[in-house]
């Protein structure tokens, strides 16, 4: 018996959650510059994380 995997490239994976947080903005009605205030990340940010998505992101160890 043969298991197959499909799994997504790390840009597939980029580019869904890119348009999940684009798409969850959207339902909130609210636009970038909207988010940009209330949630303290610069505007510019913003853009280029719904363009180009995680590479944007440093995500650090935590700390012990």
């Amino acid at each position: 018996m043969s298991l197959k995997l499909d799994l997504d490239t790390p840009s597939e994976m980029q580019d869904r959650v890119c348009a999940a947080a684009r798409s969850r903005r959207l339902a909130l009605g609210l636009t970038q510059s909207d988010l940009a205030a209330k949630s303290g990340v610069p505007l510019a940010t913003l853009k280029r994380f719904e363009q180009k998505g995680l590479s944007l992101i440093h995500i650090s160890e935590p700390t012990r």
